[in-house]
């Protein structure tokens, strides 16, 4: 059959603590997250938004170790975490940045925030997949006709010598 090819940048395996790009990113989106936190629109709506964000997170955080994702997928799931905070501090239909959106590019509706964070959600998830996916090579003639999965590369330990 075909071998299998990454795209992704060399996954850092080192803890999360000996990472100064994923301690950023960390410290960016929390002091972000707390920011918009503080003053809701509407705080059933902001809880109801955020359920969400906490369920992520802790999936992220107790995968880390064995799922770990390159720090560019980390830097596109925190811009895209940091535009929902935003978003429901405001409501999606009161941010300025949707306004002036609208108001430079001429659309109908009075506000395209919630669009805008809907299109960076795919545009984003793409991006991670394909810094983190295997793309598998069919057949020699065919090449990386698909993107099968996304999936993170697997945790390699190479301090263990192989038997023969």
């Amino acid at each position: 059959m075909g071998e299998c090819v990454t795209t992704a940048s060399k996954i850092d395996l080192r803890r999360f603590t000996k990472s100064p790009i994923l301690i950023g990113l960390a410290l960016v989106y929390a002091f972000v997250w707390v920011w918009f936190a503080v003053d809701p629109v509407w705080r059933p709506q902001w809880w109801l938004d955020n359920i969400l964000v906490f369920i992520f997170l802790g999936g992220l955080l107790a995968t880390y170790r064995k799922f770990p994702l390159s720090e560019g997928s980390y830097l596109c799931t925190t811009i895209f975490m940091m535009f929902h905070a935003v978003g429901a501090n405001m409501g999606y239909s009161n941010v300025p940045l949707g306004a002036w959106v609208t108001q430079a590019f001429g659309f109908a509706r009075p506000n395209v925030y919630d669009r805008l964070v809907h299109f960076l959600f795919g545009f984003l998830l793409s991006m991670k997949c394909f810094l983190d996916t295997r793309i598998c090579v069919l057949a020699g003639s065919i090449s990386c006709r698909w993107m099968l999965f996304c999936r993170t590369a697997p945790r390699t330990n190479t301090s263990k010598r192989q038997r023969p």
